[in-house]
């Protein structure tokens, strides 16, 4: 996307993509004006491409999602609207941009984000130039941080996502502020393999060579944490670290971990299965001590941002299955994925230099773990 300019392609013969070249005639389409006859219809923005036999398609993102299609990568046609219809789960404000659009199993997926709330996506058809949606999901909810997703095909076949963590330091109106100060805007979160279940339901898990990271393991089995209580994970400590671990919830209302925790809990971030809510939750109102770090829930963006102090995203485990957490940590980032079925993303930004350790508790009855294992996570890059 150009700015102030439109949709723009660039070429590159480039064995290692350092090296390309911008078409002539960029932008190849520019957004419509008020009063051009085409306004409404389509936006030059966060554009999508790929190649199907001798032709070229493009999505184009924006309030609605467009499709576009050339032969020569130059001159492209407007199709019309990509989606055949929406969801009941989208809220009528919800933009569609950073769409990436794939095959998945048998099925489509189009991934993409909306401004107010962040990742998301549907699985659907995909036939005579049209995506038919079946299934909308979030990957984002309020206070989250998962957002500007993007997608590959590794050599092994997988499809391979990562997003844009956003900084939650950033705000709309003093980005530029808080990134001259602090030195970048956001990171990425770790790559996550896409792929459907039997079931025909995503699943989303952290790629295996994660696991070339892992030092210092620490192994607990048979674990009983009793109701209304909290028992400290012993001889770790760890702002950077893996976390594995199964729960068997037993008649617990609400269950779960607390990272990060300084001596006296004066920090900690809650990562729970709440049964009565359906929902897993990562409460962050005592992450840190920073006052100046306030979480605001977008989705109510169009009429005032709102403060939070908790990310919860409606999950539901069927009973009698238990609960896998496995959870990533690394400073201010904490990747949480349940199941293999859901990833939450969140930022935290602890103050005290001893807000390193973990605890487990129960809330309304006793839980079973019957393994456990934490490892410390060394740099990909050491140098």
């Amino acid at each position: 996307h150009g700015t102030k300019a439109g949709n723009c392609i660039a070429i590159s013969d480039d064995e290692d993509l350092n090296v390309w070249k911008k078409l002539p005639s960029n932008p190849i389409v520019t957004s419509p004006k008020k009063g051009d006859p085409d306004y409404g219809k389509y936006s030059s923005w966060d554009p999508h491409g790929w190649l199907d036999g001798d032709t070229y398609y493009a999505i184009f993102g924006g309030k609605k999602s467009t499709l576009f299609t050339s032969t020569n990568l130059e001159d492209w046609n407007y199709y019309g609207d990509f989606l055949a219809h929406d969801m009941p789960n989208v809220e009528p404000f919800e933009d569609l941009s950073c769409p990436d659009f794939f095959k998945l199993g048998d099925k489509y997926m189009l991934m993409g984000i909306s401004h107010s709330i962040g990742a998301r996506y549907y699985l659907g058809e995909f036939k005579d130039n049209k995506f038919y949606p079946e299934h909308h999901e979030r990957m984002n909810w309020g206070g989250g941080a998962c957002f500007a997703n993007e997608s590959m095909v590794d050599p092994q076949g997988r499809r391979i996502m990562w997003t844009w963590a956003i900084d939650s330091r950033f705000k709309w109106d003093n980005h530029e502020e808080i990134i001259e100060n602090v030195g970048w805007s956001g990171t990425m979160t770790l790559p996550r393999v896409l792929s459907l279940g039997s079931d025909g339901a995503l699943r989303i898990q952290p790629v295996e060579e994660l696991k070339t990271l892992r030092s210092n393991h620490r192994a607990l089995k048979d674990i009983t944490v009793a109701a209304n209580s909290e028992s400290k994970v012993p001889d770790f400590q760890g702002d950077a670290f893996e976390l594995d671990m199964t729960i068997d919830p037993g008649s617990a209302s609400n269950f779960g971990v607390k990272i990060r925790c300084s001596p006296n809990g004066e920090e900690e971030t809650i990562i729970s299965y709440n049964t009565k809510k359906k929902s897993i939750i990562i409460n962050f109102e005592k992450s840190t001590l920073d006052t100046s770090i306030t979480y605001q829930n977008y989705i109510f963006r169009e009429e005032g941002r709102k403060t939070i102090t908790q990310q919860v995203a409606p999950f539901e485990i069927p009973p009698g299955e238990k609960v896998k957490f496995r959870i990533f940590a690394d400073r201010s980032i904490v990747e949480v994925f349940v199941n293999d079925r859901i990833c939450l993303t969140q930022r935290i930004y602890p103050t005290r230099d001893d807000s390193q350790g973990i605890k487990l508790f129960a809330e309304g009855g006793e839980v079973q773990i019957p393994g456990l294992s934490v490892w410390k996570m060394q740099p990909s890059n050491p140098w």
